[in-house]
């Protein structure tokens, strides 16, 4: 009687942490990678990003930081899930500073003529960019995306 006992105690748990180990897997989210100017599709949204510079902060927008500019272009991929021009909203993207710091961009401007583009401006942790490290900017999916895709540009400083 005592080995039943252990035995469905054993077995409860085993079962128990395979059902855990499947809802992680799915869960998982699916890493894409991408170079300047490639395309990168993240849910149902392609992304192309370009790096367009380094500008000075202004009185316009009142800072006198040191801001990343980033060209982001977005369109959606058939299915006729959410995605496209309207997809490229500023809480989506976030530039991977040095030390590992995430930011998000401060504004941004969209560019006429071009719709589902827009100019993002990430503030920059020092004054000027290091040359000796990789910028890059994760693409995460919007909640209306319902994805688990999640993409990582390399924008400046890519070395080829």
């Amino acid at each position: 009687m005592i080995r039943l006992g252990i035995i469905l105690v054993v077995g409860a748990i085993v079962a128990s942490m395979g059902v855990a180990m499947a809802f992680f897997m799915e869960y998982q989210p699916n890493i894409r990678e991408a170079g300047p100017g490639e395309p990168l599709a993240v849910g149902p949204a392609e992304y192309t990003l370009t790096y367009e510079g380094v500008e000075e902060g202004n009185k316009e927008i009142n800072s006198d930081r040191t801001f990343m500019k980033v060209r982001i272009h977005s369109e959606g991929r058939g299915g006729g899930g959410s995605g496209g021009g309207d997809a490229a909203e500023k809480r989506q993207f976030t530039l991977l500073d040095r030390g590992g710091i995430q930011t998000p961009p401060t504004h941004g401007t969209f560019v006429e003529g071009s719709p589902g583009t827009i100019i993002a401006y990430f503030p920059l942790e020092g004054d000027e960019l290091d040359e000796g490290f990789q910028y890059k900017v994760m693409v995460r999916p919007t909640k209306e995306q319902r994805s688990t895709d999640l993409g990582f540009v390399c924008v400046a400083n890519c070395g080829g």
